[in-house]
């Protein structure tokens, strides 16, 4: 694998200027492209993985200068241009889902929580209305701590 500013040299062209503007719209940070565009450090696999995506080029050109090292034509640039969109709507679909699915874990432990209450109301009700009947309070002071 070659060295950081190589690689900085091969995505420069897609991450600056318009490129840069698109690549944000697509999901990349301002951060890590600045350190990327730096010479930094490498991105990660994941990360390297969305770059060829978006660039069109092949990940093993985008590190070492192996495989496909031509520019997009226009018709290409479109399409790898609409393919990190779709990624990156995509990205934003499943932490959207992540959070709905967040939201119903805390719903659902909210329902067991009230019900969980609504049972502890209706033993102390039940308790109530056995001592009316009976007017014997002793079961009452039992549930709620009374005597001691």
């Amino acid at each position: 694998m070659e060295s950081a500013n190589n690689f900085a040299d091969r995505i420069r062209p897609f991450f600056t200027g318009e490129g840069k503007k698109r690549a944000l719209a697509a999901g990349f940070t301002a951060e890590a492209i600045r350190l990327w565009l730096k010479g930094s450090y490498l991105p990660n696999n994941k990360s390297l993985k969305r770059i060829a995506d978006f660039t069109g080029k092949d990940v093993n050109w985008l590190l070492g200068g192996r495989g496909q090292a031509e520019e997009p034509r226009e018709s290409e640039g479109i399409s790898w241009e609409l393919k990190a969109l779709v990624r990156s709507l995509q990205s934003n679909i499943d932490a959207l889902t992540d959070r709905v699915n967040a939201l119903k874990n805390y719903t659902e432990a909210q329902e067991a929580r009230l019900l969980e209450q609504k049972k502890y109301i209706d033993t102390i009700t039940a308790a109530l209305i056995q001592a009316e009947r009976q007017k014997d309070f002793l079961p009452l002071k039992i549930l709620t701590g009374g005597m001691k």
